[in-house]
């Protein structure tokens, strides 16, 4: 840990996400870490561009363990 990992900024990319998860809101714009907001952007729960092109075994693992919330 120390003083070195508190200025360590991992890339992070800028996501409007559509649908809310956790303490992102609908509606917001936020700077995600780059694995989380391709993530959601292959979900769908945001909107943005991803960090690189993803292989369709890729995006169907991303899926694979999506869970969605209906009422």
């Amino acid at each position: 840990m120390g003083l070195m990992n508190r200025f360590r900024r991992e890339p992070t990319l800028r996501v409007h996400m559509i649908v809310s998860v956790d303490e992102f809101p609908a509606g917001e714009n936020f700077d995600l870490p780059v694995e989380v907001a391709d993530r959601f952007i292959i979900r769908g729960y945001a909107e943005g561009f991803l960090s690189r092109e993803y292989s369709a075994e890729e995006r169907n693992a991303m899926h694979s363990n999506s869970q969605v919330v209906s009422i």
